[in-house]
């Protein structure tokens, strides 16, 4: 019901509902007995007057008989006596009107044939009409009519219903404070429960007990809540052990951490540090014995048979390569210590410059190199040239017989940028594709291609100081295409 709104206090819920069904419950019960009473009231007056039109039709049979108009006049005026009566007729065993009686104050209209026998209701007044009938000559000597109205009738039922109005009042009245004083004792048990789970839930605290101990469903509900707050605060407090134990072992384990990261950082600083001292260090005597070789062989070349040269040349070429591997290592071991702080970088400008450091190498093959439309990104400038001319530099060393197609492509998504280089080399077997990125990590001979193998890694250590990941797809044969991210959410300070 629209009243009992979900708002509203359960004892007021209770008293309205108590009330409504109360009142609604004595209505009906008081229309029930006021319809009684209309119903007796009625045949009760329909009874008495045909009582009164039998006894008078009796007593005015010698007047019809005779057409004594006087006397069946005084027998009628004996109905003054009854207020209710207004108006009364005689009517002859011809069914004209003999003798009539109206009271004072009524205008009644009489018929002019006398009505069926039996009682009519009409426009609040009942007649009754009977027949005269004379049993010593077994004939009809007339018909006798009485009118009577419903005042007496509508004064008892407005007396009748102010009674009951009454009583109704009073009945709410003492059924609304019972239903007030009972609820208090029915609904205490709930206001506890109710107050409790408030507590619980502001604080927290599951050691609030109801207090009760009725055997009744309240009891019962009472009962049980406090059992589920016993299951509770053991939980609880096994969650409480749990987390303090999981808090000391992950501080624990927290500082265990950081003093190893501490030792990793040092170790990789040391190992980067001695990387680079090393193949610092390393230049010079390769240089030396690069330099003294070529001047053995410049001097003495008259003086050596050919194996001698051959092998002077294979030493030099070898001091060569060592110290192309070492360059590369060096320039590996500088991707993390060396790099330059983040700024915003234009792609294409990376691009142009990229092309212009390789216009040698296209040319050679004739190569052709296209690009989309490049983003700007938050990088290393200086990583980013090195990373694009890795790639391009690749796929035109790994070529096959006809002319190197590159092609360069971004996407964007929702936290990074995706870049794709495309090309139509030579490809990559499947079960390289994972180590092809892992220094020193060579697929062919270094007289089919030369080089060191620490490029790719190179790149790959670039794009992951930058918070992005490198992968490649090939197929042997067609090309392979790397993918590289850069985040999008990058800021200008490494």
């Amino acid at each position: 019901m629209a009243f009992l709104s979900p708002n509203l206090p359960l004892r007021q819920k209770l008293t309205l509902v108590i009330v409504l069904t109360s009142a609604i419950a004595l209505i009906l019960a008081c229309a029930a007995l006021f319809l009684q009473e209309y119903m007796t009231f009625r045949q009760t007056l329909v009874r008495d007057l045909e009582t009164t039109a039998r006894m008078l039709g009796k007593t005015s049979i010698p007047a019809v008989e005779f057409q004594s108009e006087a006397e069946a006049t005084e027998i009628l005026s004996a109905l003054e006596a009854d207020s209710q009566i207004i108006a009364a007729a005689i009517y002859d065993s011809q069914g004209e009107l003999f003798a009539e009686y109206s009271s004072e104050d009524s205008d009644y209209p009489f018929p002019w044939i006398p009505p069926a026998e039996g009682a009519h209701f009409e426009d609040g007044y009942v007649s009754v009409s009977t027949i005269i009938f004379d049993e010593r000559t077994d004939e009809i000597v007339g018909t006798f009519f009485l009118t009577a109205d419903f005042r007496r009738m509508r004064e008892r039922m407005g007396f009748y219903a102010v009674v009951v109005g009454i009583a109704l009042a009073g009945s709410l009245t003492v059924t609304f404070i019972l239903s007030v004083y009972f609820q208090s004792l029915v609904l205490q048990p709930v206001r506890r429960l109710a107050s409790a789970a408030e507590t619980i839930s502001r604080n927290k605290d599951y050691s609030v007990r109801v207090p009760g101990n009725s055997k009744d469903e309240l009891g019962v509900l009472v009962n049980s809540f406090n059992r589920m707050l016993d299951e509770i605060q053991q939980q609880d407090a096994a969650l409480r052990r749990a987390k303090n134990e999981l808090e000391e072992r992950v501080h624990e384990r927290t500082l265990e951490l950081e003093s190893r990261t501490r030792d990793l950082e040092r170790s990789n600083a040391e190992l980067e540090q001695f990387a680079y001292v090393a193949s610092h260090d390393l230049q010079e005597p390769l240089r030396m014995v690069s330099s003294y070789m070529q001047l053995l062989v410049r001097r003495y070349r008259d003086k050596l048979d050919q194996d001698a040269v051959e092998f002077i040349d294979y030493a030099v070429d070898g001091s060569a390569r060592m110290q192309n591997l070492i360059n590369d290592l060096l320039e590996y071991s500088r991707v993390g210590t060396r790099g330059r702080e983040f700024t915003t970088v234009d792609c294409a400008s990376v691009m142009r410059e990229v092309l212009k450091n390789l216009r040698g190498a296209i040319d050679d093959c004739g190569a052709e190199v296209t690009f989309e439309s490049l983003p700007e990104v938050v990088a290393d400038a200086r990583q980013l040239v090195q990373l694009f001319q890795n790639l391009i530099g690749n796929a035109i060393k790994f070529r096959r017989e006809e002319a190197p197609r590159i092609h360069i492509a971004v996407t964007r998504n929702e936290s990074e940028w995706v870049f794709r280089f495309e090309d139509n080399g030579i490809g990559i077997e499947e079960k390289f594709v994972d180590s092809v990125f892992d220094v020193f990590q060579r697929l062919h001979g270094y007289s089919e291609y030369p080089g060191t193998g620490i490029g790719l890694a190179i790149c790959k250590k670039i794009v992951e100081r930058h918070g992005g990941i490198m992968w490649v797809e090939s197929t042997p044969g067609k090309g392979s295409v790397f993918f590289f991210t850069i985040p999008r959410s990058l800021t200008r300070s490494n």
